[in-house]
């Protein structure tokens, strides 16, 4: 099953992006975060930020 919009659930207070078909996706707020902030390239950014929070994964 492939989903092509960001998504949520009630029990994550964060909206997920979608991986790479919006154009505010995973890939591109990863690679902003990268830029802007210095993330370590195994963190991959799930959400917009929202109230200066963000929900990320540790891929390592």
């Amino acid at each position: 099953m492939q989903h092509a919009e960001p998504f949520w659930e009630e029990d994550v207070p964060f909206e997920l992006l979608d991986i790479a078909d919006e154009e505010n996706n995973i890939e591109s707020y990863t690679l902003l975060s990268r830029k802007e902030h210095g993330f370590p390239k195994q963190y991959l950014v799930l959400s917009e930020m929202s109230v200066n929070s963000v929900l990320v994964l540790d891929t390592y």
